[in-house]
């Protein structure tokens, strides 16, 4: 398992190495862990713990000028802990798949739209993903998730958009 997840499940295309196994190495009576998979997309505001650490690159006196770093990092996919109060709306599935009965992989194109009920700024998409291994066994990293090596995937948009009541974002993504 820990070799795929990666970012939001998909890193590194690596779900035709599942269905691979799959074909080739199935044993009688085997179960396929996980047999499906959940991702999940909510829009959230700046998220304080990633701009400390950026304000921290701004500001550092090491050898290394952490600046650039930071001029890099505002767009660039990054990984954290959120809690619900860094999420501007309850998450919602955007992908689901049936491990059991597919056997190939060419990607997945999501199209979502976020409305939004108050003016506010979206500091980006967060995303996190449920692994169901068995009958009431899963892996996940979102928000009932218990702490595990995996975080939730941040797609930053900085500097953050402001939206106003009533406005939506439509928001794409090739898995």
């Amino acid at each position: 398992i820990g070799e795929w997840i990666g970012v939001l499940v998909f890193q590194d295309n690596l779900p035709p190495d599942v269905f691979d196994a799959k074909e080739h190495f199935p044993k009688p009576g085997g179960t396929l862990i996980p047999s499906s998979i959940d991702a999940c997309l909510a829009q959230h505001g700046r998220n304080p713990r990633r701009t400390a650490e950026i304000e921290r690159w701004m500001t550092s006196v090491e050898v290394v000028d952490h600046r650039h770093f930071a001029e890099i990092s505002d767009n660039n996919v990054y990984f954290t802990v959120l809690s619900s109060r860094d999420l501007a709306a309850p998450g919602r599935d955007v992908l689901e798949l049936d491990l059991v009965t597919m056997t190939t992989w060419a990607g997945s194109y999501v199209q979502s739209a976020f409305s939004f009920d108050q003016n506010q700024q979206l500091g980006g998409v967060a995303g996190w993903f449920t692994l169901h291994c068995a009958p009431g066994i899963w892996l996940g990293t979102g928000r009932e998730a218990a702490p595990t090596l995996w975080q939730k995937t941040i797609y930053p948009c900085f500097p953050p958009l402001s939206v106003h009541r009533a406005e939506s974002v439509d928001i794409s993504n090739l898995f």
